[in-house]
């Protein structure tokens, strides 16, 4: 998980207590998130006083046990028979979306659609505060560490 706040924030604080008491965690995680490098490297790389300058927020990497749930868990479990990653990436508001080839019997597929089609562009979840975005550290971003438009506001 990366951590821009002190301490990781709220997330951090009920964490280690869950843990404690035996409680599964489900960690919610988009294919955007996937790195073909090390978290271990990555982890002791980085941190939120580490960069000398960052474009937003710097953040620390903080490991969560859990089961990892992806799109493709979620499209397996509204009852896909196959699922298929078929590319990557987009322009525009495309940026960031994932390309499936997704296979079930025709009744099934048609609910899906309607299903997808009925949430698309709806809003993120999350906690408020964490999903405000820097506005070139605007009031919005008043710990951004090590932020290059801090104070650079209509300068850049």
């Amino acid at each position: 998980m990366m951590a821009g706040r002190f301490f990781g924030g709220k997330p951090c604080r009920i964490l280690p207590l869950l843990h404690v008491e035996g409680v599964p965690i489900i960690v919610a995680a988009g294919l955007e998130k996937y790195c073909p490098f090390s978290l271990r490297e990555a982890m002791f790389r980085c941190g939120r006083n580490v960069p000398d300058m960052s474009m937003g927020m710097s953040v620390g990497l903080i490991p969560i046990v859990g089961k990892v749930f992806s799109e493709v868990d979620g499209i397996y479990a509204l009852g896909a028979t196959h699922v298929t990653v078929i590319g990557r990436g987009g322009i525009y508001e495309g940026a960031g979306s994932t390309t499936f080839l997704i296979e079930g019997d025709k009744s099934w597929a048609s609910d899906f659609m309607e299903y997808i089609c009925s949430i698309k562009g709806t809003s993120p979840s999350g906690i408020e505060d964490t999903l405000k975005e820097c506005l070139r550290c605007g009031p919005g971003a008043p710990d951004h560490l090590n932020c290059i438009y801090k104070g650079r506001i209509n300068n850049v």
